[in-house]
């Protein structure tokens, strides 16, 4: 039986192989949710099952244990937000803390909406980022790390 939270994260890691296609993924031990890629950067995957904009992910004490459980060397986290079966924003992890807030204890919330020109926007607990990211090419931001 697929799980549905597995249907989300194929979307994910589609849009992942599309960009580069040749990864290699570990799976953290600990959650469903965390993986590292080609050694060097952390992958932590929320979905929301919207099927418009806007798409909430709420990230809570469970999330932070297994996002601070990733290895120190890691160069960077990408958070893959998959949107309903739109597309999957990327964002990395100073976005995450621009757009969310730094983790305290409380939930943070992160929120993406669709935009006309294929872009995602990111707003969150802190506010919203300044830039809008990729639909098509969410990934290209993480190119040197893979």
């Amino acid at each position: 039986m697929t799980h549905e939270f597995e249907r989300y994260y194929g979307t994910v890691f589609t849009s992942l192989f599309e960009e580069v296609p040749e990864v290699r993924i570990k799976r953290l031990s600990t959650s469903d949710s965390a993986y590292i890629l080609n050694e060097s950067l952390g992958l932590y995957i929320k979905h929301a099952t919207a099927r418009v904009s806007p798409w909430s992910f709420s990230f809570r004490d469970s999330d932070f244990e297994v996002i601070n459980s990733m290895p120190e060397n890691l160069k960077d986290i990408a958070f893959a937000l998959a949107c309903g079966f739109h597309g999957v924003c990327v964002i990395s992890k100073l976005d995450f803390e621009s757009a969310g807030g730094q983790f305290m204890g409380e939930p943070l919330r992160v929120t993406v909406r669709t935009v006309k020109g294929g872009s995602w926007t990111v707003s969150g607990t802190e506010g919203e980022l300044k830039r809008t990211r990729s639909k098509t090419k969410p990934w290209e931001r993480f190119l040197n790390y893979l």
